[in-house]
């Protein structure tokens, strides 16, 4: 284990929001859009055998904006251009989010 941070006990729902919204593009260094988080989302599903219910839907959403502003903050905080998460995509998540 080289991340500590990670390391965490969750619902199956969180981890994969976090999963959709940082690593669902196969390309290393590129974010997922919403587009991408829902088609990981999609292939999950189909891969378990169940859709998400609405509920957990929701919370994996919510997952993957905790994680996306989490970064965007640590960029600003450091003096970068955010890019972990725009204004748009960011009220997009957050209205999938059921917030």
């Amino acid at each position: 284990m080289h991340d500590w941070d990670s390391v965490i006990v969750e619902s199956e729902a969180v981890i994969v929001g976090f999963a959709a919204a940082l690593y669902s593009t196969g390309s290393v260094g590129e974010l997922a859009s919403v587009e991408d988080t829902e088609r990981f989302f999609d292939a999950y599903c189909h891969s378990r055998g169940r859709k998400l219910s609405a509920d957990e839907r929701e919370r994996s959403w919510a997952a993957g904006v905790w994680t996306r502003v989490y970064d965007a903050k640590h960029q600003h905080t450091v003096g970068q251009p955010s890019t972990a998460l725009s204004e748009s995509e960011a009220r997009d998540r957050l209205h999938r989010s059921g917030a």
